[in-house]
């Protein structure tokens, strides 16, 4: 690993999604992850047309990540069509999944036979994700406040969970 990690790229414009691609490439990044069309809806076939564009753009060695937040670029890419997208894209290695629906996470995770890495969005299913089978997070509040993820990678890691809080609300007993 070149330590110079993964490089979020988008843009509304296709040529200068592949131009950004292209210079993350050039000055060292170890992937990028291109968000998908926003603003206007497009349908399955313009999804994968247009990864596949991006992904051919760039070495077939290179790793790109399929940014998906729907709740904010308009477009969705289910599951289906991820794998529609990994079947033409060699160089798409996983998915940054940006909206907590931990049965689309696990749908991800099961994208080319489940040789695929998901790394969800959202703060609070890190946890919960980790033991579904992701790889990370890609976080906005690990940025200043690292420690936190940090640790419970690490005790995840070495299976040095503590066990479950007691429920704090229990059914009547009648």
């Amino acid at each position: 690993r070149t330590g110079h990690g993964v490089h979020p790229r988008g843009r509304m414009d296709q040529d200068e999604t592949i131009r950004l691609a292209r210079h993350a490439q050039k000055i060292g990044a170890d992937g990028v992850g291109v968000v998908t069309p926003s603003y206007f809806t497009v349908d399955e076939k313009a999804m994968v047309e247009y990864y596949k564009t991006v992904c051919a753009a760039l070495p077939e060695d290179f790793p790109v990540y399929v940014y998906v937040i729907p709740q904010l670029a308009h477009n969705d890419v289910s599951a289906e069509t991820m794998e529609k997208i990994a079947a033409v894209c060699k160089n798409v290695v996983g998915v940054k999944y940006s909206f907590a629906d931990m049965r689309r996470i696990n749908d991800y995770l099961q994208v080319r036979g489940g040789n695929f890495s998901v790394v969800p969005g959202a703060d609070d299913l890190f946890l919960p994700c980790l033991a579904c089978g992701c790889d990370g997070v890609v976080s906005g509040c690990s940025g200043p406040f690292p420690e936190a993820f940090v640790n419970v990678y690490k005790a995840f890691q070495s299976g040095d969970l503590p066990p479950p809080a007691r429920p704090r609300w229990r059914p009547p007993s009648w």
